[in-house]
């Protein structure tokens, strides 16, 4: 059964307020569950900002990527979770977004990880620098 089919099915069944809650509980939960898209836009985001200070891109152009990243990757990512939810018979809804969650918040936390010790060193130096 096709996606309009099922939702429609869903409405036809006197299910509607269910279908209504269960998107917006979804839409919530995609805003709060790390994913790859996530840790991509940090390192991303990370790149785009040592460009920045170097003088390399300008602020117009920092701001302009930035936005355009935030707003184009998780779509991607929900669209890649959706077509292959869509594409698995049966019900595996909730493995694939355990799955998601599990594999996000990896890579999110590795990228902070990796950022914060990159930082410290930056700092380090700024330290060590000044002081000279």
């Amino acid at each position: 059964m096709s996606v309009s089919k099922s939702i429609k099915a869903g409405i036809d069944s006197g299910h509607g307020n269910a279908l209504i809650y269960a998107g917006l509980i979804g839409l919530v939960l995609s805003d709060i569950i790390p994913t790859p898209a996530d840790a991509l836009y940090f390192h991303i985001e990370r790149n785009l900002r040592d460009k920045w200070k170097r003088g390399e891109i300008t602020p117009e152009k920092y701001w302009e990527k930035t936005a355009e990243y935030y707003y184009i990757l998780n779509p991607i990512w929900w669209l890649l979770v959706g077509g292959i939810v869509i594409s698995i018979k049966g019900d595996a809804s909730k493995k694939i977004k355990i799955l998601g969650g599990i594999i996000g918040a990896g890579a999110v936390l590795a990228v902070l990880h990796k950022n914060i010790v990159q930082d410290r060193k930056e700092l380090s130096l700024e330290e060590f620098k000044s002081k000279q």
